[in-house]
């Protein structure tokens, strides 16, 4: 895996065509990806870890994946961060979420990718995941507000993310 900051995170994927504001707010990427829902999380534990498996499994990386968290700290009661850092390091990376917040990923690192999905739910974090290429691009929104956004350009993947989220029970808000 790989870590980047900020600005290297906003160049990856300037290359991969997206252009989003800073915060990814739902408008802006409404604009930039025709096929949207959202559905809301759910507030068990053990189905936040079910719902991580299932969009890590559900991703298709024969290209580098993005995993930006874009907030986090927001219910100071419900985020431990030494918990996160923690399993930050134990993937090869030591310095700290606000410097570093971008996980770039391959198909290998998708066990990685679903603990980073876990912990981000558990403590109510906000992110995005970007999975390439750029000619069917999918991105998921992860909301400390307990939501999580599809959007993508590709109408199959579109259904097929949409009837996999709706079968394990997540309801669009």
């Amino acid at each position: 895996m790989k870590f980047l900051n900020e600005k290297e995170a906003k160049e990856w994927l300037t290359k991969r065509g997206i252009t989003a504001d800073k915060n990814f707010n739902n408008d802006s990427l409404k604009k930039e990806f025709k096929n949207n829902i959202t559905y809301l999380i759910p507030k068990d534990t053990g189905k936040k870890t079910a719902l991580a498996r299932i969009i890590a499994d559900i991703i298709n990386e024969n290209e580098d994946g993005c995993y930006l968290i874009t907030d986090f700290g927001i219910y100071p009661s419900c985020d431990n961060r030494d918990i996160f850092n923690a399993y930050r390091a134990t993937i090869g990376e030591s310095r700290q979420l606000i410097d570093i917040p971008c996980h770039i990923f391959t198909a290998g690192e998708l066990k990685e990718l679903e603990c980073l999905i876990a912990l981000t739910l558990f403590f109510y974090y906000d992110s995005i995941l970007v999975e390439s290429p750029q000619s069917s691009i999918s991105l998921f929104k992860f909301s400390h507000d307990e939501y999580v956004s599809v959007y993508t350009r590709d109408d199959k993947k579109f259904y097929k993310f949409k009837e996999l989220l709706e079968k394990f029970g997540l309801v669009t808000v």
